[in-house]
């Protein structure tokens, strides 16, 4: 047990660097990216912001450099598109976005007119727009160049920053925002390190100890492994999606699964060494049956949320704010709240291995609850007050 202890505290520690990387990237800029796609038309992000009045209106500066094809450029064919959530305006984003009857050039006319322009020209100078409206917009931006050729790239790095930012905004950000294909390069470089190590460690710890693979080591391998692929799928998708902007969607449900079966076989593996055993058979009979409850109800919350309508780029609706998302933290706190239960028994009942346990408990309650941590930073942090 000391052995996957110190093995899983590896795994809690990169973790939590990862969680923290990430958080410390989204809060860069309001919104920032590189488009490298072949589509006339590229979903960049979305931000919501409100004026205190009309009196008090903010400008929202749009940088871009290493713009392409040059000569669209020069002949302003590239445009910086917005759209907003509003039903009852012809530039509701939804219903342009998901409308395969409307060309380039229609779904450029449909936009809300910003600056008095429908589109504005891209060309390597800032460009400064003014937004004035008191009541909260959600706007969605894209880029696009209708006069895009076949085999032709749409490139350039762009990023908004707001100059005197009003009343109050709060940023939605998009895949490109996050870097999330440098962060899933460097952890799936990571996971394949810990993998051989560990597997290395395994092998001659046994070999030397002249014992057999117990169920909870297993386990920990099954995960691992899993969280391995996974994040290979993840590169491999968000490198076809920095090619062509869209990626391969089944890679990225296949990362998903193998995700999250790593997560419930980590779980399963905390339980039972929080309750001294090692095997699933060796847990009690009430605490098997919560548990496979639970991990089911985990399993079941992650399905619906792969398959859930509200959760795509038109939709206001944060995965962790939806019906699944939340079914699926209430039952990891759940799975928690038997987790620290089991282990104060275990520590009661098992006096010479009650510092073992406290150190486990303690370590692992922090990647328990990681994941509803972060959660509600960004339900709290859904808008900053600008001074």
């Amino acid at each position: 047990r000391d052995f996957i202890h110190s093995f899983t505290c590896m795994r809690n520690i990169a973790t939590a660097l990862g969680c923290l990387f990430l958080c410390t990237t989204i809060y860069a800029k309001l919104l920032s990216g590189t488009v490298d796609s072949t589509q006339t038309t590229v979903y960049f992000g979305k931000f919501t912001f409100a004026a205190a009045s009309t009196d008090d209106p903010a400008q929202l500066v749009f940088k871009v450099s290493d713009v392409a094809p040059i000569a669209d450029s020069l002949s302003d064919n590239i445009l910086l598109n917005f759209y907003t959530n509003d039903p009852e305006y012809p530039w509701y984003f939804p219903d342009i976005w998901d409308n395969p009857k409307l060309t380039c050039e229609d779904k450029v006319a449909l936009q809300y007119p910003v600056n008095g322009q429908f589109g504005t020209p891209v060309n390597g100078t800032d460009l400064k727009l003014t937004f004035s409206d008191s009541k909260e917009i959600t706007w969605f931006w894209t880029i696009s160049d209708c006069q895009l050729h076949e085999g032709q790239y749409l490139q350039m790095h762009a990023q908004m920053d707001w100059e005197n930012p009003g009343s109050w905004w709060y940023k939605e950000f998009s895949v490109e925002d996050q870097n999330l294909l440098t962060i899933y390069l460097i952890f799936s470089v990571f996971w394949l390190v810990l993998t051989f190590v560990a597997s290395g460690c395994v092998f001659f710890f046994f070999i030397r100890e002249n014992r057999e693979l117990d169920w909870n080591l297993f386990l920990f391998m099954f995960s691992l492994s899993f969280i391995c692929v996974s994040t290979i799928f993840y590169v491999m998708h968000y490198l076809i999606y920095a090619a062509d902007g869209l990626g391969i969607p089944s890679f990225l449900v296949i990362a998903d699964v193998l995700d999250n079966l790593a997560e419930i076989i980590f779980m399963l593996i905390a339980i039972q060494i929080a309750s001294l055993v090692g095997s699933p058979d060796q847990l009690n009979f009430v605490t098997k049956c919560a548990t496979l409850v639970m991990l089911g109800v985990y399993l079941f919350g992650f399905f619906w949320q792969e398959i859930y309508a509200g959760l795509n780029p038109t939709e206001l609706v944060y995965k962790w704010n939806s019906t699944p998302g939340i079914i699926m933290l209430a039952a990891r706190i759940v799975i928690w709240a038997m987790f620290i239960t089991l282990g104060a028994m275990s520590a009661y009942y098992n006096t010479d291995r009650r510092w073992f346990l406290a150190v486990f408990i303690v370590a692992f309650s922090v990647w328990f609850l990681i994941l509803p941590f972060m959660v509600i930073v960004m339900a709290g942090a859904n808008y900053i007050y600008q001074w």
